[in-house]
């Protein structure tokens, strides 16, 4: 996994590392351009990031740590599984790597490791912050 390049270019990190499994080579400055900035980073969820997703053939659904469908975020975990995903935790965002209740992997763009979650810690820490879960897919 590529590591972030700069502080606050945790999702630019993510991003890039998505694109890169579909042979899209961006850097993360060129991403950065891309998508709004914000007091922590970037935004997640206005439609800058939407259409610069779009226009590189991805889908974007993006979820507030209380809005998932359903009011279940397992769900949105296991479409994760199939396609790719974020998820944002107290101003830092994970590429998501693998769900099995009760354990969640997350790769870190700090340092490109995976980190160990347990669901209902998770949850709980998103709730005492903007977390978020943003599902992406590549559209064919």
């Amino acid at each position: 996994m590529k590591i972030q390049e700069k502080n606050n270019y945790c999702i630019c990190a993510v991003l890039q590392n998505i694109f890169l499994d579909y042979k899209i080579t961006k850097s993360q400055d060129e991403i950065a351009l891309n998508l709004t900035p914000d007091k922590n980073g970037f935004r997640v969820n206005d439609d800058k990031i939407k259409n610069f997703l779009k226009s590189n053939g991805f889908d974007y659904n993006f979820y507030w740590r209380n809005e998932t469908p359903l009011n279940e975020p397992e769900l949105v975990l296991d479409e994760m599984k199939k396609d790719h995903g974020l998820i944002g935790i107290k101003h830092h965002s994970y590429l998501f790597y693998d769900f099995k209740y009760p354990k969640i992997q997350l790769k870190d763009p700090n340092d490109g490791k995976i980190k160990i979650k347990e669901y209902n810690q998770m949850i709980k820490e998103m709730y005492n912050t903007e977390g978020f879960f943003a599902l992406i897919k590549k559209i064919n």
